[in-house]
């Protein structure tokens, strides 16, 4: 299978955008493309797993960058027993959470780690966050499309609101296919990466002239 790392569309905007080193773009990018997992679906691009957390005064603060969203918490691997904090519930469950701007809290928590679990980004062996082929287009289209507003001397900066509901209609096109497949694309991905095999596809010969 084709498969593309975060790194990667870094590079890629870099050689369509002059973006120097482009670090400093790197969150912006990050956030088009968990926006563009999020649009898809979860069931079609995110990993489930359970990952220990070290907890300092209640507070997980910040999450790392690949979580997109908690499930559940508990004090062991194969113990969860958390629930979403209610403020008016007041509950005194220790492993009740919220989360925070950055990150969550538990109120009620006295214990330095906690077990949580998450939906994940997909990542290689190398640790690096993978955005698979089907799903590419729509990340780097909607990066793209946030990039370019730091650029008002560019061609292209005018353009930057019809390119960003581009890459959305593009994500809900690319939802509707695998929705018709199943989960084929997130059953690939445990399969992939699981198994420490996962291949990366030079996109240096792709034509992005149009962007």
């Amino acid at each position: 299978m084709n498969a593309y790392t975060l790194d990667m569309l870094l590079a890629q905007i870099g050689q369509d955008l002059p973006i120097g080193n482009g670090e400093r773009y790197r969150h912006t990018i990050e956030r088009a493309v968990k926006r563009i997992f999020r649009k898809i679906g979860y069931q079609h691009t995110a990993v489930p797993f359970v990952q220990q957390f070290d907890v300092e005064a209640g507070i997980i603060d910040p999450l790392p960058a690949y979580v997109l969203d908690v499930l559940d918490a508990g004090p062991e691997e194969t113990h969860m027993r958390g629930e979403k904090f209610q403020l008016e519930a007041m509950s005194k469950n220790p492993y009740a959470f919220f989360f925070t701007p950055f990150g969550m809290q538990f109120p009620n928590l006295q214990e330095r780690f906690v077990y949580l679990r998450i939906l994940s980004l997909p990542k290689d062996p190398d640790g690096q966050v993978v955005i698979h082929d089907e799903l590419y287009d729509a990340c780097y289209k909607l990066a793209y499309s946030a990039v370019v507003q730091d650029f008002v001397n560019h061609p292209r900066f005018r353009e930057w609101r019809q390119l960003e509901l581009d890459a959305l209609a593009l994500a809900d096109e690319t939802r509707a296919q695998l929705n018709k497949r199943g989960s084929h694309a997130h059953n690939r991905t445990n399969r992939t990466y699981s198994s420490h095999g996962a291949t990366r596809t030079d996109v240096s010969g792709w034509d992005r002239s149009g962007y």
